[in-house]
């Protein structure tokens, strides 16, 4: 983990911290490094985090992890001699651990963190919220990428940072979330369709992991000639479940019901534009997936409480059109 160190992470999550009879270079201030829940997926000078529910299903996970070559283990079953260099943290319940770290992290976060479920995870998406938040991307390959489990970091800057899952069909998912600290999620409509598929509890972890100001995108876009009339279309039961939680959720949509609505502007070459209740936003891009993309981007700004004159100066409007500073509720 970026800026915490072994000493740190094991007062967070009152550990016992051991290390190796030949210790890391730094000792107990060496650097935390990224965070893995699954032996497959670890990297070199990575952290190994056992989440295994027993001892049964945990033997033999940290001389692996060790092997795969991590830097260190958390462990709860059982307590193994860290390997020459490395180091291991023992925590009486791993799980309560990482809700431990997950509330200091939230605690002393100074950048808000933006998350990008599957869907929404390709470069058009992720170019737009580039251009619209202004947050530099990190290129692969030009330094490390902070790893939070199956999340990777795609761009960063001082106040914001923007993470990309890789699925969400994944038993450390929960986990992931949670040290995720996300201020904002971000799903399509295949994010949707599995969220569906949850069951409560599985839903409530992922609540669990947002704050109780927390936001959430959902890109419902679906192209199709709108009618003269249109009932509001059936909220999700997941919905309805975050926003009685309290948090707020913003549509993307091409129904009038849309807390965002992506429509072609009539008598124009295929340009787009964005309604946001009684106002219109001319979008300046000639791709309908490229405007649903924007739409998605500038609904993010919204819920990240940026500045409605600076997004609309973005969006080349004038000083009149100023967007709303906040939405609660989907429709």
């Amino acid at each position: 983990m970026p800026n915490l160190s072994l000493r740190q992470l094991a007062t967070v999550v009152g550990g016992n911290l051991s290390l190796g009879d030949l210790p890391p270079l730094d000792g107990d201030q060496q650097a935390v490094g990224p965070i893995h829940f699954d032996i497959e997926r670890l990297s070199p000078g990575s952290l190994y985090w056992d989440l295994s529910t027993s001892l049964q299903t945990g033997f033999g996970k940290p001389e692996l992890a060790f092997l795969r070559g991590a830097a260190g283990v958390i462990v709860e079953h059982q307590h193994n001699e860290p390997w020459a260099g490395r180091y291991a943290l023992r925590v009486s319940n791993c799980q309560l651990a990482l809700k431990q770290l997950a509330y200091s992290l939230r605690q002393h976060g100074e950048r808000q963190t933006l998350v990008l479920c599957p869907a929404v995870t390709g470069p058009r998406w992720r170019a737009a919220m580039h251009t619209l938040l202004e947050t530099p991307t990190i290129v692969d390959g030009a330094a490390p990428t902070p790893r939070f489990g199956t999340a990777t970091s795609v761009a960063s800057d001082a106040h914001l940072r923007i993470l990309a899952l890789t699925h969400l069909h994944d038993p450390a998912l929960h986990a992931t979330l949670l040290i995720s600290t996300p201020d904002l999620m971000i799903l399509g409509q295949q994010d949707a369709a599995w969220l569906a598929m949850q069951s409560r509890p599985a839903l409530h972890q992922i609540l669990e992991s947002l704050p109780p100001a927390g936001g959430l995108v959902y890109c419902d876009y679906t192209p199709h000639t709108p009618a003269f009339f249109q009932p509001a279309p059936h909220q999700p039961a997941w919905m309805e479940l975050f926003l009685a939680a309290g948090i707020r959720c913003l549509r993307i949509g091409s129904d009038p019901h849309a807390d965002l609505r992506v429509a072609l502007i009539p008598s124009s070459e295929r340009r787009y534009s964005v309604h946001i209740g009684s106002q219109r936003l001319s979008v300046g891009v000639d791709s309908l997936p490229q405007a649903v993309a924007q739409a998605t981007a500038l609904g993010a700004a919204i819920l990240l409480g940026h500045d409605p004159t600076v997004i609309s100066r973005r969006f080349g409007l004038t000083a009149s059109d100023a967007l709303p500073s906040d939405t609660r509720h989907a429709a």
